[in-house]
């Protein structure tokens, strides 16, 4: 195809015209892989200016419900077929992803990773998934090894992710060096289903604020994570007087 595009041959104009027609339908936008996104649960599309995770950027989560809103947002990613590895949080098992909406059995998971090795492990997983996430509090320790990282690291992992159309999350621990696109922070943790003296824990109501770059613009929402049935959903704000559970595709309280 290229060489027909560039054959003076036929010298004639036509047969320019009719290798353009050819090439054309085969042309990919300039910035046709920065608009790649990776799939998130239809509640949590508000987050995300793109519609999803961006691929070859990376996601800052923190707050008392950041591992929480981790899961979530990793879910469809996971169940659509992306490869996740998971580095460095080693309090998170698989057993705590199936009812999050991940599939345990496309996720990588690294627990201790002594500081030395961050890079290294970081650069071998960073190319071999579509999914990043590294945790806070290293394994080792008490220290953050993730941001014991230099600066000149952290500018290189950038790049790597560009170059590999990866997405990074990180829960709790900034990479100095590496400035996220997106910052998730999950405040509160609000929980419904108790009475006096009697229920049970059924759902938990979580503020997500988002601040970041570009079009990235300050963003304050509030979701059930999760609802009663185990899944994401959109909350109202405490103290509205809509204090009822948004069940998708209809409304009012769930039957």
């Amino acid at each position: 195809m290229i060489e027909r595009v560039f054959d003076a041959g036929n010298g004639g104009k036509s047969g320019g015209a009719a290798a353009m027609v050819d090439v054309r339908p085969h042309l990919i936008a300039p910035d046709a892989l920065t608009r790649q996104v990776l799939p998130v649960a239809d509640p949590l599309v508000r987050l995300f200016p793109h519609g999803g995770l961006e691929r070859g950027s990376a996601v800052s989560l923190s707050g008392s419900a950041a591992t929480s809103l981790m899961l979530a947002v990793i879910a469809a990613a996971s169940s659509a077929g992306s490869w996740t590895a998971i580095v460095g949080l080693p309090t998170l098992g698989l057993a705590a992803m199936s009812p999050a909406g991940v599939d345990p059995t496309r996720v990588l998971l690294v627990d201790r990773v002594p500081p030395a090795q961050w890079a290294k492990v970081l650069a071998v997983v960073v190319a071999a998934v579509d999914l990043v996430v590294i945790g806070s509090p290293g394994a080792v320790g008490s220290t953050r090894p993730a941001a014991s990282l230099p600066p000149r690291m952290g500018r290189r992992l950038g790049t790597t992710l560009r170059e590999r159309s990866t997405v990074l999350l990180s829960v709790h621990s900034d990479i100095p060096g590496l400035d996220p696109s997106l910052r998730l922070e999950a405040r509160g943790g609000e929980w419904e289903g108790l009475g006096s003296g009697h229920g049970h824990l059924s759902a938990r109501r979580v503020e997500v604020v988002r601040t970041g770059r570009g079009s990235a613009r300050p963003l304050t929402e509030w979701f059930w994570l999760p609802d009663p049935a185990g899944r994401v959903g959109v909350a109202d704000p405490p103290g509205t007087g809509a204090d009822v559970l948004r069940w998708p595709g209809r409304s009012g309280t769930p039957t």
